[in-house]
C-alpha cells in the first residue's frame, strides 16, 4: 500500500510540474511540509501492524498519506468554495469536508485495510467509528492538520 503511495505521489507531482501547474503544485508543496513537520513531530508514534516503508524510522505511508490527503481534500473543497461569500462560511465547509473525510478514511483504513497503530493501541478509539486509537493529544493535531492546512494555504496565498 505505501509503495502505491510513493508512487501515486510521484505521478501527482510530476504532474502537476510537466502540466505547469503552479497553484496546485504550491498547494502540494503546502501539504508536503506540514506532513513532513507532523512526521517530525509524532516520531515514535507509530507502529503498524503491516510492514510499511519507512527510512531513518520515519513511516512514509503516514508521509505520503497526510500529503496526499491534505492535498485532495483542498482540491475537493475549492470545487464548492464560489458556493459561500464569507472567509467564515468558506473555513468551516472546509472543516466539515476535512473532518468527515479524516473519520471517513480512518475507519476505512482501520476496518476494511486492517492498517493498525499497535503502538498506540491500548488508547480508546473515536466513539461510533471506532478508529483512530491514539493518545487525545494526537487525535487532537489530527482534527487540527486540515485548519493548519487551509489557514497556511490563506495565509501565504499562491503567486505567480
Amino acid at each position: 500500500m505505501d509503495i502505491a503511495l510513493i508512487l501515486f505521489y510521484i505521478f501527482l507531482l510530476s504532474f502537476l510540474i510537466f502540466g505547469k501547474k503552479d497553484k496546485e503544485l504550491y498547494f502540494l508543496v503546502v501539504a508536503t511540509i506540514i506532513s513532513f513537520v507532523w512526521l517530525l513531530i509524532s516520531r515514535g508514534q507509530y507502529s503498524y501492524n503491516q510492514n510499511f516503508l519507512s527510512i531513518f524510522g520515519y513511516s512514509l505511508y503516514l508521509f505520503f498519506s497526510w500529503s496526499i490527503g491534505l492535498f485532495f481534500v483542498y482540491l475537493l473543497f475549492l470545487l464548492f468554495e464560489k458556493i459561500f461569500k464569507t472567509k467564515l462560511q468558506k473555513f468551516i465547509f472546509f472543516l466539515i469536508i476535512y473532518w468527515i473525510l479524516l473519520i471517513l478514511a480512518e475507519t476505512i483504513f482501520y476496518h476494511y485495510f486492517n492498517v493498525h497503530n499497535i503502538a498506540t493501541s491500548i488508547y480508546p478509539g473515536l466513539p461510533i467509528c471506532n478508529c483512530m486509537h491514539a493518545p487525545s493529544w494526537t487525535k487532537i493535531v489530527y482534527f487540527s492538520l486540515g485548519p493548519i492546512y487551509y489557514l497556511a494555504l490563506s495565509l501565504f496565498k499562491y503567486k505567480k
